[in-house]
């Protein structure tokens, strides 16, 4: 009832009354994954990212804890008072916890500038459903945050071929064959100094190392005269990343 309420509201963009119901559907039912699921929905809808990944680490304990339950429940023994989730039911903490929860709390991550965590996340998003672009793109979103370009335009593109229809997929490909078009046009032999800028990605397409203060004033004393005079009166202008809302 709490939960069809809370999705009911949702519906009618009443956010506040839905996150309400969802938390009281949450109270009643530890184990209803829908509900944290939508909940996450909510706040990264909202920009809460810090409660989006508070219920995200909610879900994943209690839907584990959930899961050893039964799993005692089946075998006729009675749980232990006050015990902690054990290593064991790792398996069923996957199982239970969904791709798109997953998938939420990599975005929150990403957001809040913890890239190698939301890594992880959006991974194990793709491992649980490899057949939602949805997951692909945030991924994609992850990477090109970090000028992991490349890497960045797969992921994308296999979104695309997943959903040919994709605006978003079609959006972030074409954002980043501009990017990658002006990036060629400025070498390391022109500027000297972004040898130092440039770090180098590991298997993730994370990089290694990133760049210190000194490295980008170093930089910017061997840009030439042209490039600085355009970032003094802001023509040069960032990719603005579009407003996702695949959530």
């Amino acid at each position: 009832m709490q939960y069809n309420l809370g999705l009911a509201y949702f519906k009618e963009e009443a956010y506040t009354l839905a996150v309400e119901h969802l938390k009281s559907c949450i109270a009643l039912d530890p184990a209803h994954r829908y509900a944290y699921n939508n909940l996450a929905f909510i706040y990264n809808m909202h920009q809460y990212y810090h409660e989006t990944i508070t219920v995200c680490r909610s879900a994943k304990l209690n839907l584990l804890r959930h899961a050893q339950k039964l799993k005692r429940e089946r075998r006729g023994s009675q749980p232990p008072d006050g015990g902690a989730p054990s290593e064991g039911g790792a398996a069923a903490e996957e199982g239970g916890l969904s791709h798109n929860c997953h998938r939420h709390w990599a975005f929150a991550l990403y957001k809040k500038g913890e890239v190698a965590e939301a890594v992880k996340k959006i991974k194990k998003a793709v491992q649980l459903e490899p057949e939602d672009p949805d997951n692909w793109i945030v991924w994609g979103l992850i990477l090109r945050s970090v000028g992991s370009y490349k890497s960045a335009l797969h992921k994308f593109e296999h979104a695309l071929r997943l959903d040919p229809d994709n605006s978003t997929a079609k959006y972030e490909i074409e954002l980043l064959h501009r990017i990658m078009d002006l990036d060629s046009q400025v070498t390391l032999e022109e500027v000297a100094g972004l040898k130092r800028l440039r770090p180098v990605y590991d298997a993730d397409g994370l990089p290694r190392g990133m760049p210190t203060e000194k490295d980008y004033s170093q930089s910017w004393r061997s840009f030439p005269p042209e490039l600085k005079q355009a970032q003094a009166h802001g023509t040069c202008e960032p990719a603005c990343e579009q407003s996702c809302s695949i959530f």
